[in-house]
């Protein structure tokens, strides 16, 4: 049997164990590095009685950093909340340097984003299942992934699309206060707990950025960044007067 295969009827296993559990999902989608880590555990410490979709390939409602999956998401039971992740382009490059997962890091900032994935040795990880990943650039998979995720969002019920950088300035408090009031999840006087501990680190403290900071060259800008889309990307920002934009009913 193929590895495809293996992972398909692992997926069709979990999905099947999933819609045995009553309660609403939220399912989170974004790229690497977007904050999914971040707003789930902000999400898991505010939300109560729901069930956050596991994020991996094998989960069986697709892969948190891929595209989403047509074939297993209407196979899911029950109301489904969309949480969608985008970033601010500097400091996602930035991280996507620093954490690179399993693409290949190379010697340059510059090298990295201008040039194809390429992902680490022949071991099985995440580009073995989703190969098209290597035939574009981290900044081309960027927009890629937007443009898909973006349609999603436009197509989709209950969904809800977001910034990271706007969900930090306040450590996430305008966003669970609009969740709540827009969804229905408890009242607005409800108190905020907050994710006090980077989500990729079992350290308390750690600031989010403590690696070397690192700006996209003149001609890479030039060449590959979309600064229309940029803006939009820039502009997801859900507060309370604008959130009929930003979420989903």
């Amino acid at each position: 049997m193929s590895v495809q295969n293996v992972v398909l009827n692992t997926c069709l296993r979990n999905l099947r164990k999933l819609n045995t559990d009553p309660r609403l999902k939220i399912k989170i989608f974004g790229e690497r590095n977007s904050g999914t880590r971040f707003i789930r555990e902000l999400l898991r410490k505010n939300i109560e009685n729901v069930h956050i979709c596991e994020g991996s390939f094998k989960s069986g409602t697709g892969w948190k950093h891929g595209l989403p999956n047509k074939y297993f998401l209407d196979r899911l039971n029950g109301k489904v909340i969309y949480v969608i992740m985008v970033r601010n382009l500097n400091r996602w490059a930035n991280s996507m340097y620093n954490r690179p997962y399993d693409m290949r890091k190379r010697k340059s900032f510059n090298d990295f984003i201008s040039k194809k994935i390429s992902k680490i040795g022949k071991e099985f990880n995440d580009m073995s299942i989703y190969p098209w990943e290597t035939s574009m650039n981290p900044i081309q998979l960027r927009y890629f992934k937007y443009t898909n995720l973006k349609k999603f969002f436009d197509e989709k019920n209950y969904v809800v699309m977001v910034n990271l950088d706007w969900v930090q300035k306040d450590k996430g408090k305008q966003f669970i206060e609009t969740f709540r009031s827009f969804y229905g999840f408890g009242g607005k006087r409800d108190v905020v707990k907050y994710v006090n501990k980077h989500t990729k680190t079992k350290r308390n403290n750690v600031k989010n950025e403590t690696y070397k900071k690192y700006k996209i060259s003149e001609e890479n800008y030039e060449k590959f960044v979309k600064e229309d889309v940029e803006e939009e990307i820039t502009n997801l920002k859900c507060e309370m007067k604008k959130k009929n934009e930003y979420f989903r009913l």
